[in-house]
């Protein structure tokens, strides 16, 4: 990712060691509101694009990430057409 291009591998450890570490701390609604405070708004489509690619990753959409995922694009601030075309491209994505 270009945004870590200039970082070196221990400190992209480090800093996701930290990020969990925080989000287990504060839980999921308080850390995705701090991270919508922090970051870019050109990226916040990636945010939702990753956060779908989590939800996906074990096969499961459990009741709590889906309502965290559905909450997510009003959270950012997203268009709901451009939210539906992320999660459209990230569940074909998915497909293999």
């Amino acid at each position: 990712m270009k945004l870590f291009a200039n970082s070196s591998g221990d400190d992209i450890k480090r800093m996701v060691e930290k990020i969990l570490k925080n989000r287990e701390k504060e839980g999921p609604d308080t850390f995705i509101y701090k991270c919508t405070q922090v970051l870019p708004k050109e990226l916040y489509g990636t945010i939702l694009a990753y956060a779908c690619e989590v939800v996906l990753a074990d096969n499961v959409v459990e009741n709590d990430e889906k309502t965290r995922l559905e909450k997510l694009p009003k959270k950012l601030e997203l268009p709901a057409s451009e939210a539906r075309e992320i999660v459209r491209v990230m569940i074909i994505n998915d497909r293999g």
